[in-house]
């Protein structure tokens, strides 16, 4: 798809990026490590790998996480999820992958976005990267769930993300 989109428009093949929702979104992360030579940024929402599967690309690739406190369906505390018994490795054990692999300071800091606490909405990166990437976790108290509040913090903040992301 990539490749026709590219044979057919314009497109500026430094500024490739990928996002998904749930499962959408547990393939971002399994597309990102496996295709860095392609995408630019990536961020993934409400979905993480299956236990033990956490990869990150250790070539510059821009990461922003999205997930939900109160996520039922996609939990990111690493625990079997009530409704399917499936196990998703953990928004910490996620953020250690990227922040690993991009050669990031393990320790976040505060990533200030303009929806900070609309829906306990927050934002924090973990700095000063080796590869030059922005690696970034958001969260915000709701629902599986990509709507109503969620949408609006959520997408304005993954465009501004890739809008400045690094080619």
């Amino acid at each position: 798809m990539i490749a026709k989109t590219e044979k057919d428009f314009a497109v500026d093949t430094a500024r490739v990026y990928l996002t998904g929702f749930s499962q959408g979104a547990q393939t971002v992360q399994s597309l990102a490590w496996r295709m860095a030579d392609v995408f630019t940024a990536v961020s993934p929402h409400h979905g993480f790998s299956a236990n033990g599967y956490a990869r990150a690309p250790k070539t510059p690739m821009d990461f922003f996480q999205v997930w939900s406190t109160e996520d039922q369906v996609v939990p990111g505390n690493g625990r079997p999820t009530p409704v399917d018994g499936m196990i998703y490795d953990s928004v910490a054990e996620t953020m250690k992958a990227w922040a690993e692999a991009q050669g990031c300071s393990r320790k976040p800091i505060p990533f200030p976005t303009s929806y900070d606490g609309r829906r306990g909405w927050a934002a924090v990166q973990y700095p000063n990267c080796a590869t030059g990437a922005t690696v970034v976790s958001a969260s915000w108290d709701g629902p599986h769930f990509w709507g109503a509040v969620a949408t609006k913090s959520e997408t304005a903040t993954m465009l501004d993300f890739f809008e400045n992301a690094t080619p």
